[in-house]
């Protein structure tokens, strides 16, 4: 059995007491229909650089770029299993100055009451993400979530990345 790896960044960008989330097209190959943040898979370039691909992402999806964005930081570490592929999630945090968005035809972009973020239809992995992020964030703390299996329902384990030397 060959096990494939697939790498992605996400970014949740707040401005005021709104978050930025994009209704998926439903032509996309992951999460269609569903809501989201911005992000994308991680170019061979960047493969050590998550930040460069988060801060890529953001700016080809929405048009904002690097200089219009605040805070932003790696937050949480998702992993997951499916089917034969294990896919890897960095997760950002941030602040932006604006709220004008470009146009992107992976799907719609949204500024969300961040009370009303999670009553939005999105996966498993986002909803985590954002419940955790809600409780415990901003933290100075990096997350990492491993994303399973309870009797047929999603769950997922969370634990802080720490440097034990």
């Amino acid at each position: 059995m060959t096990i494939r790896l697939r790498q992605m960044t996400g970014a949740f960008l707040r401005n005021g007491q709104d978050m930025l989330l994009m209704k998926r097209a439903e032509t996309m190959y992951i999460a269609p229909g569903l809501w989201a943040g911005i992000g994308g898979h991680v170019d061979p370039e960047e493969i050590s650089d998550p930040l460069q691909c988060v801060l890529r992402e953001i700016e080809e999806e929405t048009g904002i770029t690097p200089d219009l964005i605040t805070g932003l930081r790696l937050q949480a570490i998702v992993h997951r299993q499916r089917s034969q592929e294990i896919r890897v999630q960095y997760i950002y945090f941030g602040y932006t100055v604006t709220r004008d968005l470009g146009q992107t035809t992976e799907g719609a972009l949204h500024w969300i009451r961040q009370s009303e973020v999670l009553a939005k239809a999105m996966s498993a992995a986002n909803r985590f993400i954002l419940e955790k992020y809600f409780q415990d964030g901003p933290s100075d703390d990096i997350w990492v979530g491993v994303l399973g299996n309870n009797g047929g329902e999603p769950m997922i384990q969370w634990s802080t990345l720490e440097d034990w030397e």
